[in-house]
């Protein structure tokens, strides 16, 4: 686990009150300083820019999950893929537009992972048996919709 994913990790904990020391703020500030310090990147104003923006930063932002969290995906992009998915289906955030031309085929999107063929071959009994609709319709235990 990245110390950025740490940190927004317990910045969501201390803003929906399931820890109760630290400041979810100066975790978020934290979380995003440890993202580019791990790509060795210059943080320069990202942190002022991003908070003249409802939804990507803390001071414009009325939900700060939400900003916790769109902040979480873009310091996991292209390093924890499924980490970000699972983020995603759990909570909705970041927010993504839908399709650019108005052509979707699916209702919605995976709220599953589709097992490998490995699983089947060495665990076929605690395997679900989805078709592959039902991978796209029905979530896992925990999925909350």
């Amino acid at each position: 686990m990245l110390l950025a994913e740490s940190k927004f990790l317990q910045a969501e904990a201390v803003q929906r009150g399931f820890l109760t020391t630290g400041s979810a703020q100066t975790l978020f500030n934290e979380g995003v300083q440890s993202s580019f310090t791990y790509l060795g990147a210059t943080i320069g104003t990202y942190l002022t820019e991003i908070n003249l923006k409802s939804g990507f930063g803390w001071a414009a932002s009325s939900n700060k999950i939400q900003a916790i969290l769109t902040q979480k995906w873009i310091a996991l992009s292209s390093i924890h893929g499924v980490e970000n998915y699972i983020n995603y289906t759990r909570t909705g955030f970041p927010v993504i537009p839908g399709s650019i031309n108005g052509f979707n085929l699916q209702p919605s999107r995976p709220k599953r992972l589709i097992y490998p063929l490995s699983e089947y071959n060495a665990n076929s009994a605690n395997v679900p048996n989805l078709t592959s609709s039902q991978i796209i319709t029905q979530g896992p235990f925990w999925y909350v919709p």
